[in-house]
């Protein structure tokens, strides 16, 4: 029965996921935040450029942590439902590639320009580097540390003792992510 009973306790996850969450509601405010300043019209006010691209800046830097903290605080939950070797191994490797991974992504968009503040101005001899290859990257890094998260507990799941209808709706349910 004290599998059945509902947990009261307050986990690390759950400290991962609630801080991932109020970045998330931030990153929301700041998107909305953007378009009041007109972010994205053909007619941006000159007074608003300063805003919205220090806005916007600050949105690319820390977008690709708060889902490296979701992905984390999942592989953590893995480790507490699935606690084989080879899956501790893979959940903290991947937490710490998600922590690199999102150090790096939050250093590059940040230091794009040199100085930082021509990101938004147009200082003469300023040296930005072009974003789209980088973005390019990020997402597809972003994208694979998903597709892990995601797909990694299916070889679990498909291993237990159930009818296979069950199973397939566990394996769905646990890949909802992927959409």
């Amino acid at each position: 029965m004290g599998r059945l009973e509902p947990r009261l306790s307050f986990a690390q996850y759950d400290g991962i996921l609630i801080f991932a969450t109020f970045m998330a509601v931030t990153i929301t405010g700041m998107v909305f935040r953007l378009y009041v300043l007109r972010y994205g019209s053909e007619d941006v006010p000159e007074e608003n450029n300063t805003q919205i691209g220090q806005l916007s800046l600050t949105l690319f830097a820390i977008f690709p942590l708060c889902y490296s903290l979701i992905r984390i605080s999942i592989l953590l939950t893995y480790l507490r439902l699935f606690p084989d070797r080879t899956n501790r191994w893979l959940c903290w490797g991947l937490c710490i590639a998600q922590l690199i991974y999102s150090t790096w992504a939050a250093l590059s968009t940040a230091l794009q320009c040199k100085p930082i503040e021509s990101y938004w101005t147009n200082q003469e001899g300023r040296i930005c580097r072009d974003p789209k290859t980088q973005d390019i990257v990020i997402l597809i890094l972003n994208s694979t540390f998903d597709f892990i998260t995601y797909i990694w507990p299916v070889q679990y799941l498909y291993k237990l003792q159930m009818p296979i209808q069950t199973r397939v709706e566990l394996i769905a349910a646990f890949s909802i992510g992927l959409l």
